[in-house]
Formats: structure tokens, C-alpha cells, sequence
């Protein structure tokens, strides 16, 4: 008989869909948030690990659920495997509040919170403005908010001789929001050569905040906000259209 209920209990425990959660307490949970934004979107993103192994995930129970807010839109974070969890949901800023419901004996964890600030905005040139060597110098770029580091771009130029090329580099955005690209220092292989080129460039601009906290009713964690936003332009040389 006690060999047979020691079956049972394995059996059971294996079968059971809330093994993985029911071994914590909410107060032993670390969850870690990120918030990615790209442009119009953003990435919500959680992790459960075990505070006791922080390598470990834990996963939701079958009743349990994580739910993100913003501006008063709620979103049902879903399980992109084991023990992350996210949703892409429309960017604006305000505050994420992420929600970890739970069911049974133990606690939920309300209110996570992370600040979404004015993170950089592309004010010039607008989308898709059109340079041309022959009558543009500079491309002025204009932004609002706070770059946390210098602006990346990134070139890809095609021209009837060889075909598609790309190129990388970065701007400065230290204690500014204003800068001027020469477009001769973007394009210089192609005038250099005197060749014709059509090019797409695409600046970046990245800010970075931890401004936020973790639910008290769970063991601790991290926020993070991460911003990118990006600006493309179109510069022709030596076109004949």
C-alpha cells in the first residue's frame, strides 16, 4: 500500500499543470520587466525565476496570468517559453502597470510599475524627406526628449554597377537635440566616384530608464525601459529622375 500511494502521488504531481508554479510562494518570486519600444510599437516583457535560483524560470499556473496596463488598456501577457512572457501592444507614454493574478493560497503581486518618459522624438526631417547632393548639404536632424547615447545610422545605397552596398556610423547626441548630417560624409565612396546612387538612410536614436518598481509581495526584480526610435530619408546623387 505504501509503494501504491507513493505511484499515486508521482503519478498525480505529473500530471498536475500547476507543479511548476505551486513549488513558490508569490514573496520567493523575482520577476523582471522590459519594455521595448520601436517606433509606434512596444514589447512587454516578463520573467519568473525563483529568487533561491535565479537561473531557474518559473511558470505560470493554470489559473494564474500576468497582465499588462497602459493608460488604462489592459493586455494578457502570453507565455513565449518557459517562464518569459510578453505582448506587443501600441506605444504611448504614461505608466505599465503589470499585474501577476494568482488563484489558490497564494498571493497575487499588483502593480508593478514602470515609467514610460519622454523618451527622444524625431521632430526633422519628416518621414521619408527627400535630399539630393546636388542641392542639399546637410540633413538637419531635430529631436525632443533624452538620448542616452550617441545616434546610430545605418546607409544602404544601390547604384547600376554594383549593386546594393550598406554602410554604418553614429552621430553625436551629447547634451543636444539638434545635429547636422553632411550628406557629402554619408555619401563620400559615391562622389568620390562620381557615380549615381539612390540611398535610404535610417538614424536611430536610443534612450534608456529604470524608472519604476517591483510589487512588495514579491521577493524583487527589475524594470527596465528602453527606447528606439528611428527616421528614414531619402538622398539621391547625381540621379537623372
Amino acid at each position: 500500500m505504501l509503494l501504491l500511494g507513493c505511484l499515486l502521488a508521482i503519478t498525480l504531481a505529473g500530471c498536475s499543470r500547476d507543479s511548476s508554479t505551486q513549488r513558490y510562494a508569490t514573496d520567493e518570486i523575482n520577476l523582471s520587466l522590459i519594455a521595448l519600444r520601436h517606433n509606434d510599437q512596444l514589447l512587454v516583457q516578463v520573467t519568473l525565476s525563483p529568487e533561491s535560483d535565479p537561473d531557474a524560470r518559473v511558470q505560470l499556473g493554470r489559473n494564474d496570468r500576468l497582465l499588462a496596463s497602459l493608460n488604462g488598456k489592459h493586455h494578457a501577457l502570453e507565455e513565449q517559453w518557459n517562464g518569459v512572457y510578453s505582448a506587443q501592444i501600441p506605444y504611448t507614454e504614461g505608466i505599465l502597470l503589470v499585474n501577476f493574478e494568482r488563484t489558490g493560497n497564494f498571493d497575487s503581486a499588483p502593480k508593478t510599475r514602470l515609467h514610460l518618459p519622454v523618451s527622444p522624438e524625431f521632430q526633422s526631417p519628416p518621414r521619408h524627406a527627400l535630399f539630393h547632393t546636388q542641392n542639399d548639404a546637410i540633413i538637419p536632424l531635430v529631436w525632443t526628449g533624452i538620448a542616452t547615447e550617441n545616434g546610430h545610422y545605418e546607409l544602404r545605397c544601390n547604384n547600376r554597377n554594383e549593386g546594393s552596398v550598406q554602410f554604418h556610423g553614429t552621430f553625436s547626441t551629447n547634451e543636444r537635440q539638434r545635429v547636422n548630417i553632411a550628406v557629402d560624409e554619408l555619401l563620400h565612396d559615391l562622389i568620390d566616384n562620381n557615380r549615381r546612387g539612390f540611398c535610404e538612410a535610417a538614424f536611430n536614436l536610443r534612450g534608456i530608464s529604470t524608472n519604476g518598481s517591483v510589487s512588495p509581495e514579491l521577493a524583487g526584480g527589475d524594470v527596465l525601459f528602453e527606447s528606439n526610435v528611428t527616421r528614414n530619408v531619402i538622398i539621391r546623387h547625381n540621379a537623372l529622375f
